[in-house]
C-alpha cells in the first residue's frame, strides 16, 4: 500500500510491504534529505528479479511522522526508484493488531493507544484494472523491489 507522509516536513512517499522483511530508504533520498549514512557490514540480499544486491549503508534512527505520532527505525540504504521508503514487517510487527482491507486500500492500528486509520493511493494500473469493461482476460506481473535476505545455515532456527 502507497502513502504520503513526511520526513521533517518533507513529503516521503512509501510502500507498506507486508512481503519485505525490513525497512529500506532510497539511498538518494537520505543524501537529499541531508540523513546521517552510516556503513555497515556488507549484507547480501535477493531481489525480487533472483540477482544478489550488496547493502553497505544504512541510516540510524530513521524519523518519520504518520498522523502526529513518531516512528522511528534503522533503515537499510538501497536504490528504490519506485518510492522514497519501503516499510516491512520490520516495523509492522511493532503495531500489533492490524486490520488491513487491501480492496479498500485502508490500514487501521493503535499505537500507544491512539487509533491510526491510512488510506493508500490506488496505483494507476488498480485504477484502469477496475475501470476496464472489456471482457479480454488480464495477465500483469508487478515488480516492485522485494528484497529477501539470503542467511546461512547456522542462522535458522529449529522449532
Amino acid at each position: 500500500m502507497r502513502i504520503t507522509r513526511y520526513y521533517k516536513k518533507k513529503p516521503l512517499h512509501i510502500l507498506i510491504d507486508c512481503g519485505s522483511t525490513n525497512n529500506f530508504l532510497d539511498i538518494q533520498v537520505a543524501k537529499k534529505y541531508g540523513c546521517k549514512i552510516e556503513e555497515r557490514e556488507p549484507l547480501s540480499v535477493a531481489v525480487a528479479d533472483g540477482s544478489k544486491l550488496t547493502i553497505s549503508f544504512m541510516v540510524k534512527g530513521f524519523t518519520w511522522s504518520i498522523q502526529q505520532t513518531t516512528f522511528t527505525s534503522d533503515m537499510l540504504l538501497v536504490p528504490l526508484g519506485c518510492c522514497d521508503l519501503v516499510l516491512g514487517i520490520e516495523w509492522l510487527v511493532t503495531l500489533g493488531d492490524i486490520t488491513w482491507n487491501f480492496s479498500k486500500l485502508i490500514m487501521d492500528f493503535k499505537v500507544h493507544g491512539k487509533r491510526h486509520v491510512l488510506r493508500g493511493s490506488p496505483s494507476t494500473v488498480l485504477r484502469l484494472l477496475r475501470n476496464n469493461n472489456s471482457t479480454r482476460p488480464w495477465v500483469m506481473v508487478f515488480m516492485f523491489p522485494c528484497y529477501n535476505f539470503v542467511r546461512r545455515k547456522e542462522d535458522y532456527y529449529s522449532l
